[in-house]
């Protein structure tokens, strides 16, 4: 995963915690503040390509057009807290709090397919699980470092004046957040085209 993220350890070890979540048949914490659900849909067939349509038909939709394997719906909630002083005004506590519903598919006629189809269906469980794990993990890593930063907001003359320029870190953080999630995507269609095309020349 180096190349898809360069995460610290503590980045890593929220990584594999949303790992163990999303491989989980229920809900799961990564903190008190990020925690993560799951929901399935069903895919029949016995064959990969009854599979993919399966999946093409069935799959979450991607900004309500296109069909995904899985989607990890990922809902950052902010709450700041503010603390008058004689002074004027600061934040006394920040939480963002992170929401992930993760939807996986799930097939039902294993038991009537190949040994080869099913071992070609566990990969891809295992990289879809993953690969929304990752976002959920990206998810809880901005959320915390919005935390450190609208802690770390100096006091202000006013509360009016301090929730303006709270406004302003979050929209900032939210922007970076969603741009590291489309780069995450993107670096993981340009791997696949490359291993699609190595696999081609072989």
């Amino acid at each position: 995963m180096k190349h898809l993220m360069k995460p610290s350890a503590t980045n890593l070890r929220n990584l594999l915690i949303a790992l163990a979540c999303v491989a989980s048949l229920g809900g799961c914490s990564m903190t008190s503040k990020t925690v993560v659900t799951l929901d399935y849909y069903q895919v029949g067939g016995t064959t990969l390509k009854q599979i993919d349509q399966e999946i093409k038909d069935k799959g979450p939709k991607i900004n309500g057009t296109k069909h995904a394997v899985a989607v990890a719906n990922i809902k950052m909630t902010p709450d700041v807290y503010f603390l008058p002083t004689p002074q004027g005004c600061t934040v006394r506590r920040a939480r963002i709090k992170v929401r992930a519903t993760v939807i996986l598919p799930r097939w039902k006629n294993r038991k009537n397919a190949s040994k080869k189809l099913g071992q070609t269906w566990d990969n891809l469980d295992r990289y879809t699980r993953l690969h929304e794990a990752t976002h959920v993990a990206i998810a809880d890593k901005h959320a915390r470092r919005l935390e450190t930063n609208l802690e770390a907001i100096s006091i202000r003359r006013s509360c009016e004046e301090a929730g303006k320029l709270a406004k302003k870190v979050i929209a900032k953080a939210m922007k970076k957040h969603e741009r590291e999630q489309t780069k995450f995507d993107t670096s993981e269609k340009k791997r696949f085209s490359g291993l699609a095309k190595r696999r081609k020349r072989s």
